[in-house]
């Protein structure tokens, strides 16, 4: 296979799956947490915080839904688009970051089994947090060993950035950026020691 086409194959998973993602906005079923969601966004940014306040998720999910809801309309689709977004953006990293790092066939193996999973596409779609989480997640702990790897300062950066982003967003995420933390600052200080 000429590298034309590897490059081109590697992008394959990202678009087949966001399109499959895309004809499942049409219908109308939602979840209770949905609901949950679409109801809270009605509010101002100060009724969305002190929802939150009251609830067990934090809030940033539900800004990132508002703010698409203020530029798109008060709609379903709008609100599946807005949790589609995130994991479009996850399964990217597969052809450019985890391609850069670990090689071509990790990068495709990542966006294939990311896409596959049989709770993607349930999770993909949902009003939800989810999406958001697990890309602010995965790119947190690619930036994480990137920026300790090279030293990178724009990866630190982003690491830093995403972590506190993914604790904003689901407390499950919270818990992981701290795992990141923890390894990434036990890296650091295994190198002071040695």
């Amino acid at each position: 296979m000429t590298q034309r086409w590897k490059d081109r194959l590697i992008w394959l998973p990202a678009a087949l799956f966001t399109l499959l993602y895309f004809t499942l906005i049409f219908n109308r079923n939602i979840w209770s947490d949905e609901g949950f969601t679409i109801q809270l966004i009605q509010g101002t940014p100060a009724q969305i915080t002190l929802g939150t306040a009251q609830d067990v998720h934090p809030p940033l999910y539900y800004y990132y839904a508002k703010l698409f809801q203020a530029v798109f309309g008060h709609s379903l689709k709008v609100q599946k688009i807005a949790a589609i977004l995130p994991m479009t953006a996850t399964l990217v990293l597969g052809p450019t970051r985890i391609r850069r790092r670990f090689g071509y066939s990790a990068g495709l193996l990542f966006s294939v089994l990311l896409g596959c999973l049989p709770c993607s596409m349930e999770f993909a779609l949902q009003v939800r947090m989810y999406s958001l989480a697990l890309f602010l997640v995965t790119l947190c702990g690619l930036c994480a060993l990137s920026a300790y790897e090279t030293g990178s300062k724009k990866d630190l950066v982003i690491y830093a950035v995403t972590g506190v982003a993914a604790a904003y967003t689901h407390y499950f995420a919270l818990f992981a950026a701290f795992l990141i933390a923890f390894f990434y600052l036990a890296a650091l200080l295994r190198d002071l020691v040695t």
